[in-house]
C-alpha cells in the first residue's frame, strides 16, 4: 500500500512542476491568437496603414505574411520588409491562396500578441505554426518565422 502513496504523491509532483514550468514559460513569450478581424482583413486584401509589413520564404509565395504594430520595432534579419504598390499585396495573398489549395489547407488571421498579451501585429498563414515571439527591451520584438519547406511539410510541393 505505501508503494502505491509513493506512486500517486510522484505523480502529483510532476503534475505541479509541470503546471507552474507551463505557467512560467507562458509569461515570457507571446502567441499567435486566431482572429476573425484579421482574417477578414487579409481575406478582403486590406492592409492596415499602421502595420509594416514583411514575409518569410520565397518573394513570389511566401510561408507567413505578417504586420508589425509601429509600436514595436521587429529584431530578425530573417523576415523580408515589404512595401506594396497598387494591387501587390492582393496579388502575394492569391499566390499564398493558390499554393495552400494544393496542399487542401487554408490560410488564417492570427493576432500577434506579445508577452504581455499586448497586440503586436497581424499574421498570414497555415494553422499549426510553431513560432516564438519574444520582447526584446521597450520596443523591440524578435518573432521566428516558419520553415522554408513549411508548403512541403503539408504536402503543397511546388507545381
Amino acid at each position: 500500500m505505501e508503494k502505491h502513496y509513493i506512486f500517486i504523491i510522484a505523480g502529483v509532483l510532476i503534475l505541479v512542476c509541470i503546471v507552474l514550468f507551463g505557467r512560467r514559460m507562458r509569461g515570457k513569450y507571446g502567441t499567435l491568437k486566431a482572429s476573425a478581424r484579421a482574417d477578414e482583413d487579409f481575406q478582403q486584401y486590406r492592409r492596415n496603414e499602421g502595420l509594416t509589413y514583411y514575409t518569410s520564404g520565397s518573394d513570389d509565395c511566401p510561408t507567413a505574411l505578417m504586420g508589425i504594430d509601429g509600436s514595436f520595432d521587429l529584431e530578425s534579419s530573417l523576415w523580408k520588409k515589404k512595401t506594396f504598390a497598387e494591387g501587390e499585396f492582393k496579388t502575394l495573398i492569391q499566390s499564398m491562396q493558390q499554393r495552400v489549395a494544393s496542399a487542401d489547407q487554408q490560410l488564417h488571421g492570427f493576432e500577434i500578441l506579445d508577452k504581455n498579451g499586448q497586440y503586436a501585429g497581424d499574421w498570414y498563414s497555415i494553422m499549426g505554426i510553431h513560432t516564438v515571439i519574444a520582447n526584446r527591451g521597450a520596443r523591440g520584438i524578435v518573432i521566428s518565422p516558419p520553415p522554408d519547406d513549411l508548403y512541403e511539410r503539408h504536402g503543397g510541393g511546388r507545381e
